[in-house]
């Protein structure tokens, strides 16, 4: 089993916050709320894909956890694990194979929430973290990736920030972690899905081995089926 990430905090230094077994606090939201209201309140979010060579600055930058970093590089290396063939400009990803697994992890939480993620098919490149959502511009939420510790070190797969600093999240492309497609892809859509939930305000839980927010990353099971245990 190897630690998925380090969640950032507003200061961009990396926290891991733990709760204990079963405790409420475990599935709180964490930091300011998105859309604003209370507690169980339907909210529509949108999310969108960072175009490669977004700016991600190094956000973590301190102890053994340095940062390589570069611009985001998370389609072309999408594309080149998955084998979708496309101009380098194309930023239209419907349709292709590693897309469909990234929109199924936000919609996983439509499913079971009174969220209503949907795929804004437009972003506009601004550079990480926190750009403002607005339709026709970017989401609410982005995706990107760029080298983080290339499956070495403290081997961050990794990492998203709360509501409170934007959403965003950013997965390791130096790393190998994802190169393993078997079980329909389990281990990008494990990681993914539990990026997207710290996205959302959840936080860690411990103790429950099959929880999707349990911060070891075990992939012997499809943590996304049980991820609200």
């Amino acid at each position: 089993m190897n630690k998925i990430n380090k969640i950032l905090t507003a200061t961009a230094a990396a926290a891991a916050v733990y709760v204990p077994l079963q405790s409420a606090n475990a599935f709180e939201l964490n930091g300011s709320r998105w859309g604003g209201g209370a507690q169980g309140d339907a909210v529509s979010l949108t999310w969108s894909v960072a175009p490669d060579g977004t700016s991600i600055p190094n956000f973590i930058a301190s102890g053994t956890q340095t940062e390589i970093g570069g611009v985001s590089n998370f389609v072309a290396t999408m594309r080149g694990l998955y084998g979708d063939v496309h101009n380098p400009a194309d930023t239209n990803y419907a349709g292709e194979t590693w897309f469909g697994h990234i929109n199924a992890a936000y919609n996983l939480f439509s499913g079971v929430s009174g969220l209503t993620m949907t795929a804004e098919s437009n972003d506009d490149g601004a550079g990480f973290a926190g750009a403002p959502g607005s339709i026709g511009v970017c989401g609410d939420i982005r995706i990107g990736g760029h080298a983080i510790d290339g499956s070495v070190g403290s081997n961050v797969l990794a990492y998203n920030f709360f509501p409170s600093s934007g959403g965003d999240g950013v997965l390791d492309t130096l790393g190998t972690s994802f190169n393993d497609t078997s079980n329909d892809s389990r281990k990008l859509r494990n990681i993914v899905t539990y990026e997207v939930g710290h996205g959302l305000g959840r936080n860690h839980t411990t103790g429950i081995s099959d929880n999707l927010m349990q911060p070891n990353n075990n992939n012997s099971f499809d943590r996304t089926a049980r991820f609200l245990r």
